[in-house]
């Protein structure tokens, strides 16, 4: 039974994924990015770098796919500009020692604030109803 809401938890998630809108997939993206990347400045263990950086990895190979899919000049150049993010972490992957994390939180920040400021999401607005024009009725 333990299996079950760590299913539910999972499938949850996946369908969430799935059915954002481009710049709340992308905003969800950088956040769990940022996470762990923090997490991996305070690590010394390599395999848990190496760890941490396959996901960011794996995140960022998502959003390049998702930008790819658009012929829209914006969504274009956040493509080139992941795939080389993608290289700096691969690299990274390579030499996790040496990697600069801090440097790749910076982007990733800068990313998500981008989104954030110029693809704002907006909530849907509850319509308004007006009351009802009734007149009593009088016997």
């Amino acid at each position: 039974m333990d299996k079950q809401p760590e299913n539910a938890e999972s499938i949850y998630k996946q369908n969430l994924v799935e059915n954002s809108s481009v710049p709340r997939l992308s905003l969800m993206l950088y956040e769990r990015m940022l996470q762990i990347l923090k997490a991996l400045s305070l690590a010394s263990d390599l395999s848990i770098k190496k760890k941490g950086l396959t996901q960011v990895h794996q995140m960022l190979s998502h959003l390049i796919q998702v930008y790819g899919q658009s012929n829209d000049s914006a969504y274009l150049n956040l493509l080139q500009s992941h795939e080389a993010l993608a290289q700096i972490v691969s690299q990274a992957f390579q030499q996790p020692q040496q990697a600069d994390i801090q440097s790749l939180i910076k982007q990733i920040q800068d990313f998500r604030r981008a989104w954030s400021q110029e693809l704002s999401i907006k909530t849907r607005k509850t319509r308004e109803y007006p009351g009802l024009n009734v007149r009593p009725y009088i016997d």
